[in-house]
């Protein structure tokens, strides 16, 4: 009986093994949300923030803002960042002509350090994704002086 169950435990990864092989290799079925999207263009303010010195009791966050400038809508489809120590949030991912939308990144203090992470935004514009960073020192201290 045990080698039954050996041989169905076989059976079954090999099957599992050769279905994940075709639709990562062979399949051409490619999910694209921006497919029939328009381009559009992008304007951004500032590409990297230096955020200086952080201490314990302050915020290491960041915002930047991404303005569409071209005549259609800009979609932006994915925000990621470089780094598991670091975290990005968009409220909107659609964007109107003339219309500008923040980024907030955010450095989750751990270990006192520098700190480094690329952001990167992809949407329906040239160059996407568009690659942003921010960037500190996180000194473990409190900086704020006592009253």
């Amino acid at each position: 009986m045990k080698k039954y169950y050996s041989y169905l435990f076989f059976a079954l990864s090999v099957l599992l093994l050769s279905y994940a092989i075709y639709h990562r290799f062979f399949k051409d079925d490619i999910y694209d949300p921006l497919e029939g999207v328009e381009l559009t263009t992008v304007s951004i303010s500032k590409r990297n923030i230096n955020l200086g010195e952080v201490g314990k009791r302050e915020e290491a966050r960041g915002e930047f803002f991404v303005k569409n400038t071209g005549s259609n809508d800009l979609i932006i489809t994915n925000v990621e960042v470089s780094c598991t120590c670091s975290s990005a949030a968009l409220l909107d991912n659609k964007i109107s002509p003339n219309d500008s939308i923040s980024i907030k990144v955010n450095y989750n203090k751990k270990l006192p350090s520098y700190f480094y992470s690329d952001v990167l935004v992809h949407g329906n514009f040239p160059g996407s994704p568009e690659i942003l960073s921010f960037e500190g020192i996180y000194n473990g201290n409190d900086l704020e002086s006592p009253d």
